[in-house]
């Protein structure tokens, strides 16, 4: 978002005013992200404010790992937010989300480094039951050549890229690249 906010900006497409706001809020999201993540809270004051057995551990991590719903948790701590639901709101979704990002990211970065792996020419992409019907009939049209140019394949997603990587390092017995 900020990318798109600064090209915006530049382009004159984006108001001074809204840059400004957005960057506002950015900025309150990093430094409210700080707040939690050192705030420590011991065992007993869990228990008081959630009623839940939480050993010694940061806001930020009870927000990643709780079912009590969001509001139950900011009136425990309204007051490190001088009462800004829709702050803490924001950072619970992000903490909420976290671990899914980093594994997104991961996964990217697994595909990226793995670009290179020549897909073996008398691979039957028909084998591959957990890619959907138009997965396979788009790599078995396409026959790529690599994991590079299978991504590059309309309808060919992130999830059937790995799926391909792995069935692949399998096949010729190979770790993946690290």
């Amino acid at each position: 978002m900020r990318t798109l906010l600064f090209k915006g900006y530049f382009a004159d497409c984006v108001s001074e005013c809204r840059f400004k706001l957005t960057q506002s809020i950015q900025n309150r999201l990093i430094d409210g992200a700080h707040l939690l993540r050192d705030t420590i809270c011991p065992p007993g004051l869990w228990w008081k404010l959630l009623n839940t057995p939480y050993e010694t551990r940061s806001v930020w991590s009870v927000l990643k790992h709780s079912n009590t719903p969001p509001f139950e948790i900011f009136l425990s701590i309204t007051d490190l937010f001088s009462g800004d639901y829709h702050l803490f709101e924001r950072l619970y979704i992000e903490a909420h989300y976290e671990d899914l990002l980093q594994r997104q990211q991961n996964d990217i970065r697994r595909i990226e480094r793995e670009e290179n792996l020549v897909i073996p020419s008398e691979l039957s992409f028909e084998r591959f039951t957990n890619l959907s019907l138009e997965c396979r009939e788009a790599l078995q049209m396409h026959r790529p050549l690599t994991i590079g140019a299978a991504k590059q394949i309309p309808g060919i997603t992130p999830a059937a890229l790995l799926i391909l990587i792995h069935h692949i390092r399998n096949l010729l017995n190979t770790p993946s690249i690290t």
